[in-house]
Formats: structure tokens, sequence, C-alpha cells
């Protein structure tokens, strides 16, 4: 006899088959020619780079590169072209396609100079850097169709500049991180990080001052969310020319649920307990309960400091929120280039950090280095396959079972498969 844990073990297994995509383990990334990102390469899992898959993108350098789940909880990918005068050209991909030849979807971003994109329920929002706008695309049907949802930061104190730099979906609300400054290069003065939590068609419905100043939100993995928690690296204000680091560079974490935010690390608290420390903090990635993060240095050659200046700490969520960076698993030599960035492939189990004009990929034991001739060009940006370490429950919108026939459709067959367990005559 079928038993009742034994149908419902069955419906589960079927509505986790029908929500996931296939896992494509490895990475997107764009690559540039003299500021000019131009191309696209892949590399997947252990093969060495598939370089120049696409040779005809447009804008300036940097590309984006963003993975998510669309409205149906399939991967996606895209990738924002830059054109400087205009808002972003959008490229949206199926991952699991074999042709990348044309897009699934060219669309023109709701926002100018897209720093990081997010998915929440059927939306996939965008933060703008130059326009210091969030928008978004309705992604039904794979439509990503921008609409006239939106929402602009003014700075409270007159004389600031504001940026839209990173988004975060949560428990069906949407969070925007703002930063502004004022001045001129290289003598900028930055106000705190500003946070606004939105609801899904982006009216405001609470804000916080943040501690921490000047996030490269470009930079892959400048903020994190795990659980209710949003955990953000920040600069600290300048970028120092002289290699120097800015002594309240920090990681913070937010409650999401608050707005609360508490400092949990600076680069001087860094400092007193290593005395090797010469860094500003720039990115995080985490596999469960384990972080990583990026620290690096500057100078006006970035990154050709003469020594090597990109730094991996590994610790864990209980440790960093007690201040503990952990131990230093790798420095990283890196040549001239502009590309800083740290993610973690949940996929194949493998962390993925650019660095000056390269890419490198850890195992959990060693670094594998990628340069500007194995990618074809120096590192843009870059984003794992598929999505890593969000399930639909945990996105704040997807909801469940998602692969075309939802959760409450199976559990509402749960009668009529019980019945045809029959009775004994």
């Amino acid at each position: 006899m079928f038993k009742k844990r034994g149908l419902l073990a069955l419906v589960l297994a079927l509505c986790m088959a029908l929500a996931v995509s296939p896992a494509m383990a490895g990475i997107l990334y764009t690559a540039s020619t003299n500021w000019n990102t131009d191309r696209f390469g892949i590399i997947k899992d252990s093969e060495a780079p598939t370089k120049d898959v696409v040779t005809n993108l447009g804008g300036s350098a940097g590309s984006g590169v963003f993975s998510f789940n669309n409205a149906e909880w399939k991967s996606r990918i895209a990738i924002s072209q830059y054109p400087a005068t205009a808002n972003d050209t959008v490229w949206f991909y199926d991952p699991t396609t074999t042709d990348w030849s044309a897009p699934l979807k060219e669309a023109t971003s709701p926002v100018k100079n897209v720093h990081h994109m997010e998915a929440g329920g059927k939306y996939l929002y965008a933060a703008g850097y130059d326009d210091a706008t969030v928008g978004r695309f309705d992604m039904t049907s794979d439509a990503f169709a921008p609409d006239s949802k939106s929402y602009t930061y003014t700075p409270a104190d007159a004389g600031y500049t504001a940026h839209a730099e990173r988004i975060a979906t949560y428990n069906g609300g949407v969070y925007a991180i703002f930063t502004a400054s004022k001045g001129n290069y290289p003598n900028y003065e930055y106000a705190p990080h500003k946070i606004i939590k939105f609801s899904e068609d982006l009216a405001p419905a609470a804000s916080a001052d943040l501690k921490g100043k000047n996030i490269d939100g470009a930079n892959v993995g400048a903020t994190i969310r795990i659980g209710g928690s949003l955990y953000v690296a920040s600069i600290g204000g300048n970028q120092d020319t002289t290699g120097l680091f800015n002594t309240d560079s920090m990681i913070e974490k937010v409650n999401l649920d608050t707005l609360a935010s508490e400092t949990l690390i600076t680069a001087s608290k860094a400092a007193e307990k290593d005395g090797s420390w010469g860094s500003n903090f720039y990115g995080l990635a985490h596999d469960g309960n384990r972080i990583y993060i990026l620290a690096a240095c500057w100078n006006g050659s970035w990154p050709e400091s003469g020594r090597d200046n990109v730094v991996i700490y590994e610790t864990n969520v209980e440790k960093l929120d007690g201040g503990d960076i952990g131990n230093k698993i790798a420095t990283l030599s890196t040549k001239t280039g502009y590309s800083l960035g740290i993610e973690y492939d949940s996929a194949a189990k493998l962390l993925w950090v650019s660095a000056g004009d390269s890419v490198y990929k850890y195992d959990g034991s060693a670094f594998t280095e990628y340069d500007s001739t194995a990618l074809g060009g120096e590192m843009a940006k870059f984003a794992t396959l598929t999505a890593s370490g969000v399930t639909p429950s945990d996105d704040g919108g997807s909801g469940g079972c998602n692969g075309g026939l939802g959760a409450l459709a199976l559990v509402a067959l749960l009668p009529l498969l019980a019945a045809k367990r029959g009775k004994k005559k």
C-alpha cells in the first residue's frame, strides 16, 4: 500500500524536479580591449576558456553580467552594454542553450549604466549608476519588458551626486543601496550609503543611513545576502592612489527586516590583527555558512603596484559576525587591468575571483589563473552561468515550485492520487 508520507515525498520530489533548471557550471565573462568591452566568453568546469563566443558587444569597458532565475524559475543570464550617452542595451540568454549567436531577447534598460540586477517574483530590478535610478523589467514569458515603475534618489545634502549601486530582493521587498559624493577626482567627499526598502512596484516603504562609504557596486560581489542579512563591503572613501588603505573601509551587516546595520570589521581593525594588512574591502562571496572576502590596495597605476595586491580570506558567518575575517588563503599577483570581483558557483563548488586582467578559479585547494591571452581580452565582468545559492522561497517572490506545475497544484492532486488507492471490496 502506498503510504501517505510516500505519496507526499513523491509530490515533493516532482515539485523539485520541475522547479530546478539543469545546472550549468561555470562562468560567462566579458572581456575588453582598450577600455571597450567588445566580446564575451565562457569557462565551463575544468575546461579551458572558450573565448570570443560573441565579439560584437558594444559600450564602454565593464559590461555587466548578471545571472538570475526568471518568472518561471528558469536560469537566465543578462549582459548590459553601456554606451555612455544613452541607457544600456541588455541581451538576455538562456544559459542551457548551445546557440549564443543571438540573444533570447534584447531590451533597453530603464536605467543608465547598470551596476547591478536582481530578480524578485516576476520582475528583474536594475540599479543605474548614472541616473541614481532603480527600474525594472517584467520577466513574464521571457518578455523582459521595461516598464514605467521606477525610483530616482536625490541626496538630502546639497552638492552631492547620487548613484544607484546594488539591489537585493527579500521576503517580498526590494532593497536598493545608493551612494553620494561631491568634489572632483581624486578628492571626492563621500556621504554614508543610503538603503531604501521598496514594494515590488518600487514605492518607498522605509529607509536608513548605513555606515560605509564608497561602494563600487559594479564590482561582482560588492554585497551578498544570506537570509535576512545583507553584507556590504565598502571602500571607505577615496581610493588612495599611493597604495595605502582607508582606515574605515569596512564590512557591515544590514538587517533587512529592520534596516538596522552594524559594522563587523574595519580596515583599521584588520591592520591591528594583521601587521601585513594593506587593503580595502571590495567584495564577498558565500557557500552556505562559508564566506570568502576579497580585499585589495590601489595606486595610480592600478593594479600594477609592484607587489601582489589582491588578497582572499576565508571565514564563516559566525566568525565574521564577531569581527573575524578568518584566514588568508591567497595573495594574487595581478597585472595591468581594472577588474575586481568574487562569486561562488554552488553548482560546481568553485570560487571565482577576477583581479587585474585575469580571472582565477579556486577548487578548495589551489587557484588557477586564466590571463588576458586565455580570455581573449582583459577581464571585465563575470557571473556564474546559473544563479547560485538562491531558492524560490528565498528570493522574496518567486514562490516555490514553479516549473510549469506549481506546488499548490501538486498538493491539490493529493486527494485524487490518494483516491486511486481505492478500497478493499
